[in-house]
């Protein structure tokens, strides 16, 4: 049970993480350009990727020790 928990956690991440990303737009859209409070989701994707990899890589490496 506690095993499909965490496969239900990890898709919602994932899925979360996706749509973010997907559905991002550079333009914050307020109708005026240079809005300080608005980030653009573009300058965090290489490091959304880059934990991303890291998180698969840690789960990955941790499963093929449990069935050694």
């Amino acid at each position: 049970m506690k095993n499909i928990l965490n496969k239900i956690r990890i898709a919602f991440l994932i899925t979360l993480i996706s749509v973010t990303t997907a559905f991002a737009d550079d333009d914050p859209g307020f109708g005026y350009e240079g809005d300080p409070g608005a980030a653009p989701i573009s300058d965090y994707v290489p490091l959304l990727f880059i934990a991303a990899v890291g998180l698969g890589y840690f789960l990955l490496r941790k499963k093929q020790t449990k069935q050694v």
